[in-house]
């Protein structure tokens, strides 16, 4: 990621104080010296290959101070600039090609853009990068071997070029890649324990090969290579987070990991929140920030507050807040009203939008349309959201979203409820105001009414979660998902709720077989559902703290996932230029 104000600021110290705002460490023109005496020494058997035999002859290493102009570069990177990172890297490089430092710094930049690149063309000039990398790390330990940051940079660049393979079906070769730099790193961490940089990708490599799914499995044991350990890859990257160079890379793996599988979704926004700190001019920390607040926290108000935050920031014309990030924002705003179920007020909002439709990025307009659908299909009239879906499908090309826009407007068709009645309406206002009383009293009026109705048994069974009465919440969840029609997410997230009751009611089995149900349901529609059900097959649901009483409900669900998380990279075009090393 990359943004700053001064680029000068320090970035590189002996620790982090995230919370404090201040960057303890060197100043732009000091060299990022983080040498110390050295001890130990090892060597590390891959199959029946050594890896590093440079290390294996080591009794001790001591990491040389890094060019001063690094630390400008990691400033940019760090703070949203990705593509004026590549170029002051480059032109480092240009200046002194024997500097591994500078082809690397290119590749973890590069990194960051490749969904917004030509595959072809980003994958010649990602190559490229890597064996420039792994030229001149080797050149520069056959000078020294004693030289622990060639060493890590040649270890980091078998990490990101088995990430590339992976993220294109690469597989095998990917797997062989990770256990290579597995290696390396292993042996630069026993020639200094305490040098943390190596902990970032070594806790990568244990956090996600304990995870990986069983064909990579196979793949390992066929071929030898190191298993994983998820709890001391997770050691070792919250370690990692005070490491000079690549602590604030941690970080953002923490956070992505404290979400996403560890559903620890408070220590995320945590580390989110120190990130946006330090890095104020990055945009990607603020949306992670409303995003975790709207779908992990049940927090639809501040996800707004924070989005439109980003809003105020786009119209002051801050540097890297762009009208795309602007739409993005925009987007978590209708999506954050839906969760509170401003039916009409998302709807004007998504009108409004449409009226000046953003061309970034290229799937908002479609997605637009999708929830102007969805919401139509709730207030009326149906042939206006069959229209919505109808254009969604033809403004693009995207395949998964013209098969998703076809499958809602087949829906749609096929549907036999009509929009939701008034007293539904006002029922769900009372549940969004934490008038659970009353709006349980008006549920169940409208049950009565309407015994079939899946909307109204959800709601229900929703309110009895939140009061931890899970027996009667499993009779409405269950009552609502045998009737797999209206809206599309009824079915899989009762299937969800179901299984989270069977895991506090000490029934594991059963609830991972809830879970298995939710995960069958294909279509980015179903992937924030899935992504609950994948994290509670990991990890066994409970109920939050008393303290956490707000996390008690995921946020409804209905608009589209989040599409945009890319791991840091800002959205930004590729010149041909920036894509030559």
């Amino acid at each position: 990621m990359l943004w700053i104000e001064n680029p000068a600021r320090p970035l590189v110290g002996s620790s982090w104080n995230g919370t404090s705002g201040a960057a303890p460490g060197l100043s732009h023109q000091s060299t990022l010296d983080v040498s110390r005496p050295r001890s130990k020494t090892g060597t590390f058997l891959l199959g029946n290959e050594f890896v590093g035999t440079a290390l294996g002859s080591l009794a001790s290493g001591v990491p040389r101070p890094l060019p001063p102009d690094v630390q400008a570069g990691l400033n940019w990177y760090n703070d949203g600039f990705v593509t004026r990172s590549l170029d002051h890297f480059k032109e480092l490089a240009s200046r002194d090609p024997r500097e591994p430092a500078y082809p690397f710094f290119q590749l973890f930049a590069w990194w960051d853009l490749r969904e917004r690149t030509d595959p072809e063309l980003y994958d010649r000039a990602y190559e490229a990068l890597v064996q420039q990398v792994l030229r001149t790390a080797e050149a520069r330990f056959q000078e020294d071997p004693a030289d622990l940051w060639a060493h890590l940079f040649q270890a980091r660049a078998y990490e990101f070029r088995a990430r590339l393979r992976y993220y294109r079906g690469q597989h095998l070769a990917a797997t062989r890649d990770a256990a290579r730099a597995k290696g390396k790193l292993e042996q630069v961490l026993k020639l200094d324990p305490e040098f943390k940089e190596p902990l970032v990708g070594l806790g990568l490599y244990n956090y996600f090969v304990d995870l990986a799914p069983r064909f990579l499995k196979f793949f390992r044991f066929l071929l030898f290579i190191p298993g994983g350990d998820r709890e001391k890859g997770l050691d070792q990257l919250e370690r990692a987070m005070d490491a000079p160079v690549f602590g604030p890379e941690a970080r953002r793996w923490l956070a992505l990991i404290y979400y996403g599988t560890e559903r620890r979704p408070a220590d995320a926004l945590a580390l989110y929140q120190e990130l946006h700190q330090r890095y104020p001019h990055h945009p990607f920390f603020e949306l992670q920030m409303a995003h975790l607040q709207l779908y992990y926290l049940n927090r639809p108000l501040d996800s707004i507050e924070q989005a439109r935050g980003v809003l105020t920031k786009v119209s002051a014309r801050v540097p890297n807040y762009t009208a795309e990030i602007g739409a993005l924002a925009r987007f978590k705003v209708i999506q954050a009203m839906l969760a509170r179920y401003d039916y009409a007020e998302a709807l004007k909002e998504v009108r409004a939008c449409l009226e000046k439709p953003p061309s970034d990025p290229p799937w908002m307009v479609p997605r637009l349309l999708l929830l102007q659908g969805e919401i139509l299909e709730m207030l009326g009239p149906r042939e206006s959201a069959l229209e919505a879906y109808r254009k969604a499908e033809a403004l693009t090309s995207h395949l998964p979203l013209r098969e998703e826009a076809r499958r809602r407007f087949q829906r749609a068709q096929r549907s036999q409820a009509g929009p939701l009645s008034v007293q539904m309406l006002q029922a769900l206002a009372l549940k969004r105001d934490g008038k659970l009383v009353e709006a349980e009293q008006s549920l169940a009026a409208l049950r009565e009414k309407n015994p079939q109705a899946p909307l109204i048994h959800f709601h229900l069974g929703d309110l009895y979660f939140q009061r931890q009465d899970y027996a009667r919440a499993a009779a409405e969840f269950e009552a609502a998902a045998r009737n797999d029609s209206d809206p599309y997410w009824i079915q899989p997230l009762c299937l969800l709720r179901l299984g989270q009751i069977c895991d506090l009611q000490g029934k594991r089995k059963r609830a991972l077989e809830y879970y298995k149900k939710v995960d069958g349901f294909r279509g980015a529609e179903y992937e924030m559902i899935r992504i609950q059900a994948q994290q509670g097959s990991l990890k066994p649901f409970t109920e939050p703290d008393a303290g956490d009483a707000k996390q008690k409900a995921d946020s409804y669900p209905m608009g589209a996932p989040e599409v945009w998380l890319g791991g840091g990279a800002l959205p930004q075009r590729i010149t041909p230029s920036a894509a030559t090393p």
